[in-house]
């Protein structure tokens, strides 16, 4: 909707808040989040788990985007996952969508999701080359489990599995200088 200055309002009951110069309110529920969140960085870090829930339409995504942007001021790298009711049938494809998530958020951040090149077999050793370092994912388990599920040879993602994924993903971000890793849903 236009103004007579031609100016349109940001606020429109149907996108969140991009601009957090425009992010009005919600600062003490911001504050009480981020305290929770930030336990991540404490010397024995507690995973805290936080809930936000409201009407539609009452500002939840802009209250997940100023989340967004006070874990990256506090070196935590979080990702925001749109979790549809499709992706929850199954504990596979739920857990799909999450790794698939980090998975490109890993490329944004110049993480290689393939492993350690290798060449006619044999490890490439590229500490000489020029241009930032290269950190890489390996030894994910879940990639390859989840073909399997595809083909019918797989009834439930084993907790090792994931724990083993989320360790690696987890220590690849702390070798980029993160915290932590938080993941919105």
């Amino acid at each position: 909707m236009n103004t007579k200055t031609g100016i349109s309002n940001p606020y429109d009951w149907i996108s969140p808040i991009n601009d957090p110069k425009l992010f009005a309110g919600r600062k003490d529920e911001l504050s009480r989040i981020m305290a929770e969140i930030l336990r991540l960085k404490e010397k024995t870090p507690i995973t805290p788990i936080v809930g936000i829930t409201g009407e539609r339409r009452v500002g939840k995504t802009s209250l997940l985007l100023r989340i967004q942007e006070k874990c990256e001021d506090s070196k935590l790298k979080s990702v925001i996952f749109s979790i549809e009711e499709t992706k929850t049938v199954s504990s596979w494809e739920f857990w799909n969508e999450i790794f698939n998530g980090l998975f490109m958020t890993a490329l944004k951040e110049g993480i290689d999701i393939t492993g350690p090149k290798k060449s006619m077999g044999f490890v490439v050793d590229e500490s000489d080359s020029k241009g930032p370092q290269q950190y890489a994912l390996d030894g994910l388990i879940f990639p390859e489990e989840y073909k399997l599920y595809l083909a019918g040879s797989r009834a439930q993602p084993s907790t090792f599995i994931i724990e083993n994924d989320f360790g690696i993903i987890i220590n690849t971000f702390r070798q980029l200088g993160y915290a932590g890793l938080v993941l919105i849903l």
